[in-house]
Formats: C-alpha cells, structure tokens, sequence
C-alpha cells in the first residue's frame, strides 16, 4: 500500500504569535468572508492547522498564491489555491512609476518592505488588499461551502507573510513578474519624456536686475535709556526653581546691554570671562542683602566672597576684579612708587604686583592698566573698595591713611621758617 504524500516544507507560525498586527496584516484578515454560522469552527480550524504547520510553503505569483495543506488524522494532504484579481492598470503604473522616479522605493521594496509612497501611488491599503469579490477560493477537500478550513489556514499565513513582508503584496497583485525590469522600462520612458518637453528658458539676467533698488529707509532714532521691563506674574508654585525676580534682572540686563551696545559702541562687557561677569552681576546687589543670599545660594559661592567681587566691580570695573583675583609679575621698578607711598606707614614687603604694610593691613596692587589699588585686610582676606589712581600716594591720601598735602601759598613759596612749623606723620 503506498503512503499519502506528506508536506515537507512547511509555514509555520509560532504558538501565540499575532497574526495580523500590521495594518496590512490586519487588512488581508478582514477581508476574509465565512458563511454565515461556520466562523467560528472555520476560522479556529485554520488557524489550529496553521499553528501546527500543517501549510506547506506559499507559492506567490500574480494573480494568486498556492499552497498544500495536511490535513491531519489520516487525511489526505489537500491543494489550495487562492485566486485574485490584479491591480486595476492605473494603480499598478502609479506604483511602478514611484520607483522609477525614486530608486530607494525599489531597493525597499526588492528589502521585502513597503514603502508609504509605493502604497499611496498604487491608491492606498484598500486597493491593495482585495475585496472580497476580487478573490476566489479552491480546495480538492470535499468540504461544502464558501471557504474550508484548508483555504482558512492558507489565509492565515498568508497574513502572517504579508505583515513580515508587505511586499509580497505586489507579487500577487502585480502585472510583471520581473519587476526590476517594469521599473527600469518606465525610468527609460519618463526620460525620454522629459527630453521631448520643451525647457522653460526662464528671465533673462539683465532683466531681471536692471530695476534700481529703493533706497532703505532711515533708521530708527535710538531711545535714551534702556526700555523697561513689565513686570511678571507673581511666583509660582513653591515647587518651582525659576523665580519671577531672577528673570526680571536678566531681562533688565540685557535690554541695557543692548542699548549700550547702539549708544555708546564697544561690547557692552559681552567679552567678559565668568568670574568677571559675576561680579558685574552682584554688583548692583550689593546693598540688597536678601539678593546677595539668593544669588549665593543659586551659585553655590559664599555671599562674602559674592560681596568681595561686587566690590572690586565697584570700585574699578573689570580692571579691578583682575586685580583682586589674578596676580602678575611686572617689572621690579614699577613697584618702586608704590613701595616708596607705602613706606610712610611702616615696614613694607613686595612680591608680583603686591606692596603690603602689615602693621597696617593695607596692600597696594599695581594693575595692568598701570594704576594702584588699594586694598584693606578685613576678616583675613583682602577687600578692594576705592576705585584707582595713578599716584600711589594720592590713593593713599584719600583713603585718609596719610596726611593730606597743605595748600600752596598764592603769595609765593614758604620761608624756612614757616615750613618748619608743618607737622606730618612721617
């Protein structure tokens, strides 16, 4: 007795596996049509032959897709074939003719994708997907019906194949089985197209600048002060971090930059390191404790250190924090002044830029820009608060650490006499 043939190849899907949960998928599920009062043995069946692989592999071709089914028990292995209509023609050249205008459609597709533009030009998934009047069904089995539970489970992979690889799409319900050659014939034809259309010569330079151009209109008058600010919404939530205030300052700020920028010319102190820019920041805070505590706590620096860079800003602006933070090394006698106004307070000692009385906790800086700072120990570190002169001793006479000079007679120079009578501190 010879033994029934046995399917070999099979399609299998996985034990759980979602069929249908790609729209394509989902699409060619739907168009499935079971008698009425036989869905549910109908479908269940498929798709239990489906699972256990009882569907040999699908064989795709336009115009329909076969496959041999086992039908399980002791049946015999049955042949299925699902015939559908193809592609009406002007869907089928629309989507032949986006891949030969853009290549990479056909390399995604040849990839076994689908590309959007490929289903947009072929009229989208409903006219990809048959109606159920464009499909018809066959099977040897001797099962009564419009579909049997063979053809159910060669629908069911067909959707599984289709949402892996929605391309097979075209090789259903295409026209041409070499489809690499129905695109390079249709990118052949849309050249020789486009070389028969005549080119549009466009406008001719000359004329196209010989109208003088308006002149621009004047500008605007500057305003005389920077512009001011609305004021913002009370703060919000105590959960939030941003606070009206801080945001107030940095707009005022800008905007007088900005006007800085158009009234006066230069930079408008845009080229400052950090450390310089946060003391031009704390600067105006100074006298506003609250403020000072805020920024320190925003910043993570102590207040006084805040303070102490406020207070160079004060006294001689970017110069001055230059010379609070960064030390430098300028030649021996240019210290020489300083040493020499120094001295009437007591023992000095000099090192880079540095001249410091100790006795007197006073520290004389000599500045890039050539001029003396004066400088006060307070708390064991140095604080800068007058702004700069270019004598070292005039800074010292106005800080009230020496005596100032006398005035010079109008009547002509002192006798000896007189001078001898002058009392002074050193």
């Amino acid at each position: 007795m010879s033994r029934r043939p046995r399917v070999r190849d099979r399609s299998v899907i996985q034990h759980g596996a979602r069929v249908g949960a790609t729209p394509l998928g989902a699409a060619w599920l739907a168009r499935l049509r079971i008698q009425p009062g036989r869905e549910l043995s109908i479908l269940d069946r498929g798709r239990e032959l489906a699972e256990n692989g009882a569907v040999g592999v699908l064989t795709w071709a336009p115009g329909h897709v076969s496959a041999r089914v086992d039908g399980g028990s002791g049946a015999d292995t049955q042949a299925v074939l699902l015939r559908v209509e193809r592609l009406g023609h002007p869907a089928w050249r629309g989507a032949v003719d986006a891949m030969a205008r853009a290549p990479q459609l056909l390399a995604d597709v040849l990839d076994g994708e689908l590309p959007d533009e490929v289903v947009a030009a072929a009229g989208g998934i409903d006219c990809l997907i048959p109606a159920p009047t464009e499909v018809r069904l066959a099977c040897s089995c001797s099962t009564w019906g419009a579909i049997c539970s063979h053809a159910a489970a060669v629908w069911y992979v067909a959707a599984h194949t289709i949402g892996g690889r929605p391309a097979t799409l075209l090789d259903l319900r295409g026209h041409d089985t070499d489809l690499v050659g129905a695109v390079r014939r249709r990118a052949i034809r849309n050249r020789s197209r486009a070389a028969r259309t005549p080119v549009d010569p466009g406008v001719d330079i000359v004329s196209a600048f010989v109208r003088v151009p308006a002149p621009l209109p004047a500008p605007m008058p500057l305003p005389e002060r920077p512009g001011v600010l609305e004021t913002l919404p009370a703060r919000p939530g105590a959960a939030r971090t941003i606070r009206p205030g801080d945001v107030n300052a940095l707009a005022v700020d800008a905007a007088r930059r900005a006007w800085e920028l158009a009234t006066e010319g230069g930079d408008a102190a845009l080229g400052l390191d950090a450390d310089t820019d946060l003391a031009r920041r704390v600067g105006p805070l100074i006298d506003d404790q609250a403020a000072l505590i805020a920024l320190a706590t925003a910043t993570g620096i102590d207040a006084w250190t805040l303070a102490r860079l406020g207070l160079a800003w004060r006294a001689g602006g970017a110069a001055g924090v230059g010379v609070l933070l960064r030390p430098w090394a300028p030649l021996t006698a240019s210290l020489t002044p300083g040493i020499d106004a120094l001295t009437r307070l007591g023992p000095v000692r000099s090192r880079q830029n540095l001249v410091t009385c100790v006795e007197r906790q006073v520290q004389l800086r000599l500045g890039r820009d050539r001029c003396w700072y004066l400088l006060r120990d307070e708390g064991d570190t140095w604080v800068l608060r007058e702004p700069p002169r270019c004598d070292p001793a005039d800074l010292l006479r106005d800080a009230g650490l020496v005596a100032p000079l006398p005035p010079v007679s109008r009547r002509g120079s002192a006798r000896a006499g007189d001078s001898r009578q002058l009392t002074l501190p050193w």
